[in-house]
């Protein structure tokens, strides 16, 4: 989430308990703050919104490893989080008039 602060921390924490139960995880998980989140700036696509940005940060953990959530900077990890969400709304929209033109044509 862009949103910040003591309450962001509670809800993550009580996300990351829930998620070791599903994933039948033990040990120590601990939730880290990623600084330079990028914020949302409609309000009608968290969801998208939410997703490009763990991928941002999945991506950037993938090529620099485990120093990347306490040291990235917004320019160079969520520089493209806005783009992906446009092309992932664009993405969504064309296949919701596929569906909706091949029930038409039935």
């Amino acid at each position: 989430d862009s949103g910040s602060g003591s309450s962001m921390r509670a809800v993550a924490n009580a996300y990351l308990a829930r998620l070791k139960l599903l994933m039948r995880i033990s040990g120590i998980v601990q939730v880290t703050e990623v600084r330079g989140y990028p914020k949302q700036g409609n309000m009608f696509d968290c969801g998208i919104f939410s997703l490009c940005g763990a991928e941002a940060v999945l991506e950037a953990y993938k090529t620099r490893g485990e120093e990347v959530c306490s040291n990235i900077k917004a320019s160079s990890c969520f520089s493209s989080v806005e783009q992906n969400v446009l092309n992932k709304r664009a993405g969504l929209r064309d296949a919701l008039k596929a569906m909706i033109e091949a029930r038409e044509n039935k």
